[in-house]
């Protein structure tokens, strides 16, 4: 957390849409999916973002998370770079 004082954990299930040039080269993949965020209780939260290829390994990603409590809403914004790698290609 950078603003505030509580932690909270959010874990989603995603599906995505990439768009693509016409050579199938993705441009950009936008995804939407729900799950749970994880503080002092657990409440339902819909996550949704976009990443966007830099390299054949790298994206920028961006995403905003948003928890629904029993009293408030809680709203998060991821800003990042990943790597992409696949689990077949570790064993």
């Amino acid at each position: 957390t950078v603003f505030g004082d509580e932690t909270t954990s959010a874990i989603a299930l995603t599906g995505e849409y990439a768009i693509t040039t016409q050579k199938g080269r993705p441009v950009a993949i936008p995804f939407l999916g729900a799950g749970i965020s994880i503080a002092d209780d657990v409440s339902p939260l819909v996550s949704a973002g976009v990443d966007v290829p830099i390299s054949k390994d790298f994206v920028l990603t961006n995403r905003l998370n948003v928890s629904f409590g029993d009293e408030e809403t809680d709203v998060g914004v991821v800003v990042g770079v990943g790597y992409n790698f696949s689990l077949l290609d570790l064993f």
